[in-house]
Formats: C-alpha cells, sequence, structure tokens
C-alpha cells in the first residue's frame, strides 16, 4: 500500500485498464531446474507510449506475441543467457527485430551485458541513474540502447 492507496497488481496474461494505463499481458514457457511454468510478458500504453516489459524468455517470439507487442517505443529486454532467459545475442536479435525506439537491458552480469551492447552498437553508453521519457524526446530515436545503474 502507500498511504490508504491500494496497489492495482497485475499478476497473469490477459488485458488491463487502471487510471488511464492499457496494460496487455502474454505468457511464455520457461524451463528451470527441469520444470516448465509460465513466465509473464506486458506492453504498457500510456502517454501516447507503448512500453514493452519482456519477462524470462527462453525463445523467440511467436507471430501471435509479436502480434501483441506491435510498435515498440521503449523496450525493456533481459539478456541474462542465464539458461533462464536469452543469450545476448538473441536478445540483441530480438530487440533490433522489434525496431524499438529505446532499448533498456535487464537481468543482465558482466558476462552478457558487454556482448549485448557491443551487438547494439552501444559499447560506449554511460550508464544513467534516473531516467524521464516523454514522447517528444523519443520520436527521432531507433534502437538507442539506455543503462540504467542498478541500485
Amino acid at each position: 500500500t502507500h498511504g490508504t492507496k491500494e496497489p492495482f497488481v497485475i499478476k497473469s496474461a490477459g488485458e488491463y485498464e487502471i487510471a488511464g494505463v492499457f496494460v496487455n499481458g502474454f505468457s511464455t514457457r520457461v524451463t528451470r531446474d527441469g520444470e516448465e511454468y509460465m513466465a509473464n510478458s506486458y506492453v504498457f500504453n500510456f502517454d501516447g507510449m507503448r512500453v514493452v516489459y519482456l519477462g524470462q524468455i527462453q525463445e523467440p517470439l511467436k507471430p501471435e506475441q509479436k502480434e501483441i507487442i506491435d510498435e515498440v517505443d521503449i523496450l525493456f529486454v533481459p539478456v541474462g543467457g542465464d539458461g533462464e532467459s536469452l543469450n545476448p545475442y538473441d536478445a540483441a536479435k530480438l530487440a533490433t527485430g522489434l525496431e524499438p525506439k529505446i532499448v533498456i537491458p535487464i537481468d543482465h552480469n558482466e558476462k552478457t551485458l558487454p556482448v549485448f551492447m557491443k551487438e547494439m552498437g552501444g559499447e560506449a553508453v554511460q550508464a544513467v541513474d534516473k531516467l524521464t521519457i516523454k514522447k517528444k524526446d523519443i520520436a527521432d530515436k531507433l534502437g538507442e540502447v539506455v543503462l540504467i545503474e542498478e541500485i
């Protein structure tokens, strides 16, 4: 909770709307320690922008998942390569194929991040500790990598 407000929690795939934010979630199959389960990814629409948060994905997106994603302004993509998510090469290929304006790598480590950054052409990108984005700021961007400093 935040004061007297109760958070709106989304725990599964589906379509949601809360306070002018539209969310569409889809599931992907993930295998961990020999067990298969479903992981969720989400597309958020607000302030005229589409933000895609890819959760744990281990394989390329299916056509119906790409259809849900459609156009992307900001893409959060896991680059862990730990067997639970795409390796950095496949993550870069996926990110490039979705043609986002901004790419934000997540779930990375000291080995996978440099590989992903090189594949994306962003080796010299400096991490930022805060990111504020407005639609007008990203209108002319394509595939720009933004690295957010870990807390």
